[in-house]
């Protein structure tokens, strides 16, 4: 492990016309002290200033830092903190005194090569001297720059790092590259911890995740720990990343953190999502660190994907205002909001929508059951839950919390003036084959359940205030981009499917269970294959008649319709769209 250390007292000074937050050293020779600045400036003025402290000698834990500087009550303060592991772990405001604030900061630990200590000041802990090294700071009270600029919630919603360059890792404390083809942020004997310091809105947030893929953990001792640090606190995860079998995963709460893991899919690689509360980031920044221990020193481990993402509050430019289309119908294909269409031909239960903040917390889970078909799949039913109540959408009825009722009971009223309606069917369609479940969520919500014999095509209409942290087969409500359950891009429709497959807590939405059913058996897919485009022409009169049908249907959505038609050997499809 890395440790930096050397002249007993340093004397740092940051200039008034200075483009950086971080203190610059005056001494060359200090720069091999550490390895990023350990005070960072957060703001000024003609009275004080307020600033970070990072550990940032060592990877591994150092003994102690004090911190000793004139408080705002014209009294001298020196906090200290134990076993401080690296990066940020305080920040403070100090007074000003001639325009400048003097800050020394006094760094222990018994590894430390002996030499002539400094005097310690006596309000602060004293320690063995000739292992103690004398950091002096002078910040000025004025600065050219604001340090930092606040960020808002829409700025950093999600922040990313994949590693496939030096700079990424370059941004971490004490990180490096591993890995060739797949690069990463590299875990070994040499490296204790990594970590950075991410800002983050000081409000218009209500929690914020971290997420991170473990890679090649296959390669860690059985007496090796893998230890996450979120701000001060350290999670053990070291049960979770070893032990976890394929399509396992678990939920743990360590206080008010919440941690997912999950092995992702076949792989050996464990995706951690943990989830703090908004309190904890509440000064506008939050340090994320990874630390493994062990006796043994040979093991090689890795980070990869590491996000933040952040949930922010309803309102104001964040999200925008007015109404997004999405929906699923066809063999299947399901838009995004305000995008394209994607497909995915597994045979399972998928979550179309999770929204935790509906109805002022109420909550709304839109579920589908996919069938396979030949080749293909298609939506066989839906089931839609608002608070405490369930409505299970069939073709000639639905069920509204174990209720089974017809369209001719209908309109009904539930939950907070939630309306299920007949749907009116368009010009010329026999309602012998159609019919609409009209689902209005509110004033500027709705849902369209549309059933052409045994195939469903659902549209959803969804409003700003009502869907605004939705997330699942739809996508990111603000910008439609297919994301993992925890936040990461995905770009591989069938990938997006798998991931969105209800698991159980997601929650039984449907009365009946029906295989294939997650923890035991994941999305099942065709066994068919698929016809070429030339041996689907062969049927020229069919192609002929699906495109004069589809001609009603823009962009990339003709070809889909078309499919539909040809796959089905249904010409009424095309009605659908």
């Amino acid at each position: 492990m890395m440790k930096y250390f050397g002249l007993i007292t340093l004397l740092v000074t940051v200039a008034s016309a200075s483009n950086t937050c971080e203190p610059d050293l005056l001494n060359d020779e200090a720069a091999d002290q550490f390895e990023a600045a350990p005070i960072t400036i957060l703001s000024q003025d003609t009275n004080t200033v307020t600033f970070t402290v990072s550990q940032t000698w060592s990877d591994d834990m150092l003994c102690l830092i004090g911190t000793h500087y004139l408080t705002e009550n014209n009294g001298y303060s020196c906090p200290t903190v134990a076993n401080a592991g690296p990066g940020e772990f305080a920040n403070y405001t100090a007074q000003c005194v001639d325009g400048v604030a003097s800050v020394d900061l006094y760094v222990y630990d018994p590894t430390f090569l002996p030499s002539d200590g400094p005097t310690i000041e006596g309000i602060c802990e004293q320690t063995t001297p000739e292992q103690t090294y004398k950091y002096g700071f002078e910040i000025p009270c004025t600065s050219t720059i604001e340090c930092p600029a606040p960020v808002t919630c829409a700025e950093v919603k999600s922040t990313s790092y994949d590693f496939e360059n030096v700079g990424d890792a370059e941004a971490w404390l004490f990180g490096k590259i591993g890995g060739t083809s797949n690069q990463y942020l590299q875990l070994d004997s040499e490296t204790a911890e990594i970590s950075k310091t991410f800002d983050t809105p000081v409000d218009g947030t209500t929690s914020a995740t971290f997420q991170l893929d473990f890679l090649t953990v296959e390669s860690l001792a059985d007496d090796q720990l893998v230890l996450i640090r979120v701000g001060d606190y350290y999670l053990n995860m070291t049960s979770a990343v070893k032990n976890l079998a394929m399509g396992d995963s678990r939920k743990e709460f360590y206080g008010d953190i919440e941690v997912n893991t999950e092995r992702v899919g076949f792989s050996t690689t464990i995706r951690a999502a943990v989830k703090i509360p908004a309190s904890m980031y509440s000064a506008g920044h939050i340090s994320l660190g990874v630390r493994t221990t062990g006796s043994v020193d040979s093991f090689v481990a890795g980070v990869d994907n590491v996000s933040l993402v952040l949930e922010c509050e309803e309102g104001g430019d964040d999200f925008g205002s007015g109404t997004k289309a999405g929906g699923g119908g066809g063999d299947p294909h399901f838009q995004r909001w305000d995008r394209e269409h994607g497909s995915f031909h597994g045979e399972c239960d998928l979550v179309m929508v999770h929204s935790d903040k509906f109805q002022n917390g109420a909550g709304l889970d839109l579920h589908v059951r996919t069938t396979i078909q030949d080749y293909f799949s298609y939506i066989e039913t839906a089931a839609l839950r608002i608070g405490e109540s369930i409505v299970e959408i069939h073709k000639d009825h639905f069920y509204l919390d174990g209720t089974k009722y017809t369209p001719s009971d209908l309109p009904i009223t539930f939950g907070e003036d939630v309306t299920i309606s007949n749907g009116q069917l368009e010009a010329g369609k026999n309602p012998k084959y159609y019919q609409y479940f009209q689902v209005d969520l509110n004033d500027h919500s709705s849902m369209l359940f549309k059933y052409y014999k045994k195939y469903l095509t659902i549209d959803v209409n969804g409003h700003a205030k009502d869907f605004y942290d939705s997330v699942g087969l739809l996508g990111d409500y603000r910008t439609g981009d297919m994301l993992s359950r925890y936040g990461t891009p995905i770009t591989d429709f069938d990938q997006y499917g798998f991931e969105w497959q209800v698991t159980l807590e997601d929650g039984k939405l449907f009365r009946e269970d029906r295989s294939p059913q997650l923890p035991y058996e994941p999305c099942r897919m065709p066994t068919a294959a698929r016809p070429a485009r030339r041996l689907r022409g062969a049927d020229a009169a069919l192609f002929e008649n699906a495109s004069t049908a589809c001609a009603h249907v823009s962009g990339s959505d003709v070809d889909l319709c078309i499919e539909d038609v040809m796959a089905t050997g249904d010409v009424g499809f095309a009605t659908m769209w």
